[in-house]
């Protein structure tokens, strides 16, 4: 098995991200993980995310949830809130093929101070007004399955069935069987608590914000298509290797379209956008047509 470092790029933390309105909100899958979505009687601006799957037959510290669509109006929060005291990782994937756009706050209560891991192969922006209100690490990733176990066979798949009770521990690997995973993009300022974790992984990862983690870990993370990243030391998310899915005897499948770049930032609207540069006046640029792209961008 080969395996290769893996790249860990950044562009300046300066520039802007336009990001287009929210076409739908939170909607929960009713595929059994159980997962619930409602608004919360206190706070019409705030929207639970409870129930859903706990590993281990129930006994786990893993409560998964799965939602067909995930976006965060500005002025909104999403809330994860923890099944009981002893949820450690909260993971959500988001099936319904659609980009994720994060304007407001996700927010995750109770628990033991958990972690939260969001996946949604089809991409993520995180545009104008995102904050996060977690008591934990926040993992955001493009792949289409988190791996658990010593060696990361035990999958949380993005689209199929999954069998929770297996899914127990930390995650050790994430799964990227298509050929151009998809893309983060983030242009707002992302911060986590103290000796907390941040990681964004993804076919291509765009910060043109500002992200924190005090004396924690900050990750970002281009990853290539048809790959597995790998956790190579526990809790050390820096030290992360890549090990091609090729001849892969049990691949997860990839069942949903996954956007461009250029499609993220323009609609789909423009052909000719072959890629994305932040210049040196922090403005950011669509490669190939000379077009920038601004906050205000609706």
């Amino acid at each position: 098995m080969n395996k290769v470092s893996i790249s860990l790029i950044a562009l300046p933390l300066v520039g802007v991200i336009g990001v287009g309105k929210v076409q739908a909100q939170i909607t929960q899958a009713n595929d059994g993980t159980g997962t619930t979505v409602t608004t919360n009687n206190n706070n019409n601006n705030q929207t639970d995310i409870t129930g859903g799957t706990i590993s281990n037959n129930g006994n786990g510290t893993n409560q998964f949830h799965s939602l067909t669509q995930f976006n965060v109006d500005a002025g909104k929060t999403a809330n994860f809130e923890a099944a009981n005291g002893n949820i450690s990782n909260i993971l959500t994937r988001i099936t319904g093929g659609n980009v994720s756009t994060i304007n407001g706050t996700i927010q995750v209560t109770g628990g033991n101070n958990p972690n939260l891991f969001l996946m949604n192969p089809a991409g993520f922006i995180f545009g104008n007004g995102a904050t996060l209100s977690l008591p934990g690490s926040l993992t955001v990733t493009t792949a289409n399955g988190i791996g658990f176990g010593s060696n990361g066979s035990n999958f949380f798949n993005a689209t199929d069935s999954n069998n929770y009770a297996a899914l127990t521990g930390d995650p050790t690997a994430f799964v990227f069987t298509m050929e151009k995973p998809g893309a983060i993009i983030n242009s707002e300022d992302l911060s986590v608590n103290e000796g907390e974790n941040l990681t964004l992984l993804g076919g291509t990862v765009v910060n043109t914000g500002k992200l924190e983690a005090p004396n924690g870990q900050i990750t970002i993370a281009a990853v290539p298509g048809k790959n597995i990243v790998r956790i190579s030391q526990q809790g050390n998310l820096l030290s992360l290797d890549i090990e091609s899915t090729t001849g892969n005897t049990n691949p997860l499948p990839n069942k949903l379209t996954i956007e461009s770049l250029p499609n993220l930032l323009t609609g789909g609207n423009i052909s000719n956008v072959t890629g994305i540069t932040v210049n040196d006046n922090g403005t950011v640029v669509l490669t190939g047509s000379n077009i920038s792209v601004s906050k205000s961008a609706q």
